[in-house]
């Protein structure tokens, strides 16, 4: 009888982890963290030029943030919350990105030390995202 339960609990427990596809490494969310990071770090890089040359680079990142959010929220379960929160927090007005590029319109140049520092915070805040991806369980 105990054997029976232990290998019921075994096997109830496999099943649920088997169907929450948020615990497992996604290689496509990890591209995509590394891409966003990547467009955002080059995209930083050209803010010594016009702010207003570079609008559509601008629309186009926050676009992928947007894709992000939406395919991360489509692997659906509870597990993948904190990848979605994740995404989702650099959407919002106060976001250090968008701080940061609003810094870049209203400045519309910015020094190369500015730069330096944001391409840093590029890395830590949002590079955390595929980082995390990575620590997921890979199959």
């Amino acid at each position: 009888m105990k054997s029976l339960f232990k290998f019921l609990l075994v096997a109830i427990v496999f099943i649920l982890v088997a169907c929450n596809k948020g615990l497992y490494f996604d290689q496509a969310s990890y591209d995509r963290g590394n891409n966003i990071v990547a467009e955002a770090k080059a995209l930083f890089g050209k803010a010594t030029e016009s702010y207003s040359a570079h609008e559509g680079e601008v629309a186009t990142l926050k676009t992928h943030i947007n894709d992000a959010v939406a395919a991360e929220t489509a692997r659906g379960s509870k597990s993948n919350a904190a990848s979605v929160n994740m995404w989702k927090s650099l959407q919002a007005d106060n976001s250090f990105l968008n701080q940061a590029l609003a810094d870049w319109k209203t400045k519309d140049k910015l020094s190369s030390t500015i730069i330096e520092e944001y391409q840093k915070r590029v890395d830590a805040i949002i590079g955390i995202i595929p980082q995390y991806e990575n620590f997921k369980i890979k199959k």
